[in-house]
């Protein structure tokens, strides 16, 4: 045994755990660096993606809503579009029927049966209007939207305060022309004597109207045409108002224009009025109170009282709006000159007449049916007042109503009817609408 070596395995115990737990904590210290990492790069991908299609969706929406926009701009221009050519084409049809126009086209020729009517040859339509008002303007705009031209042939207005006073016929081409009288209402004048001369015909286009200068004493009498034919005289009236004419809203005009009114009424001439200058006034309310001034001023209708933006230097460009208003305008005016022919040729056949009743030994101041067609309204309301005991206030108002109109009788009664049965109470106004059509008096 001896001589032999023998070794001993020595084991030497080394404590790794703390080592271990450092490096399995590091280890998944990355591992959850990583998934950190890993879920921020895919948070970030998501979120790109959300912009990405967000930004998808505004475009496509963008698009959508560019796509409708020009969608309804096209609409629009196409709407548009369609609304002008129908408006060019309802002016052509109305400039053609003013070319076209014949007396009687307004209120239908039968309703003048019976009464001569072979002297209108044609219509004339006064145009008056204070110096400033737009009345030259207004000729001019009529002229360029009738006969569709760049330019009016009525020159500026003048003063018209003194000296000479011309008459003028515009568009003789119609069957019905525009007179213009430059210088009236010019508030420093008695213009009565005036306006009943060139209304009645006496003072014709060509005429002068003479008026005295300032301290001038000798004045030269007029040369006046003391019966001149129907056609002559003027059968409609036009008047044109500045809407921020500070007279018109103090009133001065109203006040002055009442003896027109007063001549008007009694001939049976309802007025037309044209206010201008529109653009000068800011509010709604300011404009329906130039409006309603201007009416009550002139004593036209408010449905027959119109704004109008009349062509000018300063508006010269071509206005299809305006042009329909002028074309309203001037149905109007020839729908009141056709009823004024009828009330005044009414009138001369009812004194006809009556000189015929004379001559024949019929005391026409005798006692009258209170029915009769020569009756006067007021009896003829009074007697069916006794019957359908109608209270005494109506058939005051309608009386008073009837006397602005000058209906005067029951034949101007029958004759107006269309035009004054809406003064009639409903019930009133039915029977008295059968009692005349009982007397064969109105269809």
């Amino acid at each position: 045994m001896g001589g032999s070596n023998s070794h001993e395995t020595q084991y030497t115990y080394v404590d790794n755990t703390e080592s271990k737990r450092e490096e399995a904590r590091q280890l998944e210290q990355r591992r959850l660096e990583n998934e950190r990492r890993q879920r921020e790069a895919q948070e970030r991908l998501r979120i790109q993606e959300e912009e990405r299609r967000e930004e998808e969706r505004r475009r496509a929406e963008y698009q959508q809503q560019r796509q409708r926009e020009v969608e309804q701009e096209e609409a629009r221009k196409r709407e548009e579009e369609e609304k002008r050519l129908r408006l060019e084409n309802e002016l052509c049809l109305r400039r053609a029927e003013l070319f076209d126009y014949k007396f009687g086209n307004k209120i239908k020729l039968d309703s003048f049966k019976g009464l001569a009517i072979d002297d209108v040859t044609q219509l004339r339509i006064g145009v008056f209007g204070p110096t400033g008002s737009g009345k030259s303007c207004f000729i001019n705009t009529c002229e360029r939207a009738v006969r569709q031209t760049d330019k009016g042939t009525a020159p500026d207005s003048t003063t018209g305060q003194e000296g000479t006073i011309t008459l003028q016929d515009y568009l003789p081409e119609l069957f019905f022309h525009l007179v213009d009288t430059r210088g009236f209402f010019n508030y420093n004048a008695n213009e009565t004597v005036e306006f009943k001369n060139i209304l009645h015909g006496k003072i014709q286009p060509g005429d002068n109207v003479v008026r005295p200068k300032e301290d001038q004493e000798d004045v030269p009498a007029m040369d006046l045409h003391p019966s001149a034919p129907f056609a002559n005289r003027l059968h409609g009236i036009i008047i044109v108002a500045k809407a921020n004419d500070p007279r018109l809203k103090e009133g001065a005009l109203k006040d002055y224009l009442k003896p027109v009114r007063d001549i008007l009424r009694r001939t049976g001439i309802a007025p037309i009025t044209v206010v201008t200058h529109r653009d000068t006034l800011t509010t709604e309310e300011e404009c329906e109170n130039a409006l309603y001034e201007a009416s009550a001023a002139t004593g036209s209708s408010p449905s027959h009282t119109f704004f109008v933006s009349n062509y000018c230097k300063d508006n010269s460009k071509r206005n299809p709006e305006t042009e329909r208003m002028i074309f309203n305008i001037l149905h109007y005016a020839l729908f009141t000159a056709e009823r004024a022919v009828k009330i005044m040729k009414q009138r001369r056949r009812n004194e006809e007449d009556g000189m015929m009743r004379a001559l024949e030994g019929i005391n026409v101041s005798g006692q009258v049916a209170p029915d009769a067609a020569d009756a006067s309204v007021q009896m003829f309301l009074r007697f069916l007042q006794n019957e359908y005991q109608w209270g005494s206030n109506s058939v005051k108002a309608v009386l008073n109503e009837l006397s602005k109109a000058d209906v005067t009788s029951v034949s101007l009664l029958a004759m107006c009817w269309s035009d004054v049965q809406a003064h009639f109470p409903f019930g009133m106004r039915r029977m008295v609408e059968k009692e005349l059509k009982n007397r064969n008096m109105i269809p």
